[in-house]
């Protein structure tokens, strides 16, 4: 019983001396979502990874943003309506995004990025995501993880209606770690 007594002093006196610190919070670098643009983000998040992997039924997603090269290209007669999404979304991916339970999935686990979960069915890396000055286009990319490693694409959106769906302009497709998506 005295070596406990004498254990838990210790510890409290290293807690309590003016040098220790606390390690950090994984998500002590983390930045917030701009409230403005929020529900935005989580709607296009929800409208990518449902349309791309329906069949996902429960998804692990990083609860981090992960920067991603925007490899999709604009056709040349659109560049200058998509090049302010390219933009901000470069400006935006230099910093890392919290992201937080608010998609419209059926199931879903936020995750910190640690281990092999990219090699697992169903795990989305997700970049922040660029818009255009009229917040009515946006551009985001997106790493599904399976069994045998992980694919990615990045994709230009469309607000119409009052609802995000995939731009259909006929831009060249990309992709990183697996195929080309259009």
């Amino acid at each position: 019983m005295d070596r406990l007594r004498v254990v838990l002093a210790t510890v409290v006196t290293v807690l309590a001396s003016e040098g220790y610190q606390a390690p950090n919070p994984p998500s002590s670098h983390l930045k917030k979502l701009n409230t403005d643009e929020a529900a935005d983000w989580y709607e296009i998040y929800s409208v990518v990874l449902r349309d791309w992997e329906p069949h996902v039924q429960t998804w692990t997603i990083l609860r981090e943003t992960r920067a991603s090269p925007f490899c999709l290209k604009p056709v040349p007669g659109l560049a200058s309506r998509y090049r302010p999404i390219i933009e901000d979304y470069e400006r935006k991916n230099k910093g890392t995004f919290a992201l937080v339970p608010k998609f419209d999935l059926p199931d879903y686990t936020l995750a910190w990025p640690q281990g092999r979960l990219n090699e697992a069915k169903g795990v989305a890396s997700l970049s922040a995501i660029g818009f255009s000055n009229d917040r009515n286009r946006a551009g985001v990319c997106v790493d599904v993880g399976h069994s045998g490693g992980s694919s990615g694409t990045c994709l230009f959106m469309l607000r119409e209606g009052g609802r995000w769906r995939k731009d259909t302009d006929d831009h060249a497709g990309c992709g990183f770690g697996g195929g080309v998506f259009r």
